[in-house]
């Protein structure tokens, strides 16, 4: 289910997002197309110059392939956002009315999860956050996109959904990092972290591309291929954990002024099982914004 506090187009919006961050290539008119709107008309409730209809939030579900708890929550949200004049109209909240609508295969939509994991499941809403901690930050869906180097919908997107989880705050007419440090215990693999990994690895490869004298004195992108026993393995791991909450802390000093990613990557490159067949883990937990998954 969606939280009953998100609005519609907040819920579009990640969908999307999502949808583009697998394919780069998936735009706005191709998303319009699989709701069954126009393009203006998509950008028009975008804009917040047209509600989603309960009808409409009804053929979204269906053409989306939202099963249906998740078709009641979005209808529920979309029947919320509408003025109380509409309201009093919209008695058509039926979801039995999806089985006339068309339906879609349910192998091309992925669940969305509003909550906490979806804050870091895309690279950009974890880079907001520290962006906010410099100084002189402007709050602007406009200058927040052209510092990321993001478009202006994932910049509206990212300050939305920060501000929703709680993370930033408002604070004397400046939207502000709620905490100093974020936590995120990890037990398991997951797949927004894991999500998340792959996008900053990806960034890191593309700063490789960058030549210039710049970009080289800008960077630290170096590697170690070593042996050692199986039994250091979780000494490694501790180490690197305090080795990142160290660095944060002797860094995170003075006038804070660009935000930088670290990423460390220790992983068996011969591959060593336990007789169960599975790669021994442990607990985790991620500090100061910067993920650390166990795996």
């Amino acid at each position: 289910m969606f939280n009953k506090d998100s609005k519609p187009i907040q819920i579009l919006r990640s969908i999307y997002l999502d949808r583009k961050a697998r394919n780069p290539r998936y735009s706005v008119r191709a998303f319009a197309r699989d709701m069954g709107m126009s393009q203006s008309l998509l950008s028009l409730i975008w804009g917040g110059k047209r509600n989603l209809t309960v009808r409409q939030a009804a053929q979204i579900s269906a053409l989306l392939g939202f099963n249906k708890e998740q078709a009641e929550s979005f209808i529920d949200c979309a029947l919320g956002a509408l003025p109380p004049s509409a309201k009093a109209m919209s008695k058509l909240r039926n979801v039995n009315s999806l089985s006339e609508l068309p339906e879609k295969s349910r192998a091309e939509f992925v669940d969305i999860e509003i909550d906490r994991f979806k804050a870091i499941c895309h690279w950009y809403h974890l880079a907001l956050l520290d962006l906010s901690t410099t100084e002189d930050f402007n709050s602007t869906p406009e200058k927040i996109a052209e510092k990321l180097g993001i478009s202006l919908i994932e910049a509206k997107d990212g300050m939305e959904r920060l501000i929703s989880l709680g993370l930033m705050v408002n604070k004397s007419g400046v939207f502000k990092k709620k905490s100093e440090n974020i936590y995120i215990p990890t037990q398991k693999s997951n797949a927004a972290i894991r999500k998340f990994h792959q996008q900053m690895i990806s960034k890191a490869v593309d700063q490789l591309s960058l030549t210039s004298q710049r970009d080289f004195e800008a960077r630290e992108i170096s590697a170690m291929t070593m042996a050692i026993p199986k039994s250091m393995v979780s000494i490694a791991r501790k180490k690197i954990q305090e080795f990142q909450k160290n660095l944060a802390a002797e860094l995170s000093v003075g006038r804070l002024e660009e935000v930088y990613q670290l990423n460390i990557q220790f992983f068996p490159l011969t591959q060593t099982t336990t007789k169960t067949g599975e790669i021994d883990i442990e607990d985790a937990q991620v500090a100061d914004s910067s993920i650390k998954e166990a795996t």
